[in-house]
């Protein structure tokens, strides 16, 4: 099966969405993640123990307002 989870963090460091996505890997699913990058993350699309990782979109730590975090949030969808 393919499956597409679209997250709206880091994929290395939110460890809940690395063993899922890991885990259905190893139960033979194709796997595509679209998340956020880092502002110093060169390359968009990197396979990690059998993930492909999409990063899309930078994100400032410190959003101004609740606003911009919902626009910024409704950018990356």
């Amino acid at each position: 099966m393919k499956i597409c989870m679209i997250v709206y963090s880091y994929y290395i460091s939110d460890s809940r969405v690395r063993r899922e996505a890991e885990a259905l890997v190893e139960r033979g699913d194709e796997v595509e993640v679209f998340c956020l990058k880092h502002h110093d993350q060169e390359m968009n699309k990197i396979r990690l123990n059998g993930v492909t990782v999409h990063r899309i979109q930078t994100r400032k730590i410190n959003e101004k307002g609740p606003l911009k975090y919902l626009f910024k949030l409704i950018r990356f969808v």
